[in-house]
């Protein structure tokens, strides 16, 4: 029996992606917190923001971003991952989002993701995947590991990872 589970991608709208960052800024903030690079609340969601802001300066229309809603194999949405062109690295895909709804989690959905974003930026003629993790991150780390991601960089309880396509 296989571990991996049938996902699909659709594209996300542009709605979808707005609501998205909302949460998304306060969770990294959360995060930011957690791992110890900020203390304080105030300074971590500016921070939050910030590198949101950084990270798609056109917001949904930022060139070379792929959004995607995560669907089951009934089409129901379970998660969303996002993935850019590396800001330096032309042949690096970087997952700058990645999320499995939490009613949704330990079914198989996140491996089984990592394995169709990578057949989907191959497909796009990128070599490596790329993606930062919280080393603090119980779940995701390790499943990171032995989905063949080595560290390239350690940062403030981050790791920066890739894997070859």
């Amino acid at each position: 029996m296989s571990d991996f589970v049938d996902v699909y991608f659709r594209n996300m709208t542009e709605k979808e992606f707005n609501d998205f960052a909302k949460e998304e800024i306060r969770s990294y903030a959360e995060e930011l917190i957690k791992s110890g690079y900020r203390k304080l609340k105030i300074t971590a969601l500016k921070a939050s923001r910030k590198e949101y802001e950084e990270t798609f300066p056109q917001g949904y229309n930022t060139p070379e971003n792929y959004f995607y809603v995560i669907q089951n194999d009934k089409k129901e949405d379970v998660g969303k991952i996002f993935y850019q062109t590396h800001y330096e690295k032309k042949d690096v895909a970087f997952i700058t989002e990645f999320v499995i709804d939490e009613k949704q989690r330990n079914k198989g959905y996140g491996k089984s993701t990592l394995k169709k974003v990578a057949e989907d930026a191959r497909g796009k003629g990128y070599k490596k995947m790329g993606l930062n993790v919280f080393l603090h991150n119980n779940i995701s780390y390790p499943m990171y590991l032995k989905d063949g991601y080595e560290i390239v960089e350690e940062i403030d309880g981050n790791a920066i990872m890739e894997k070859d396509l």
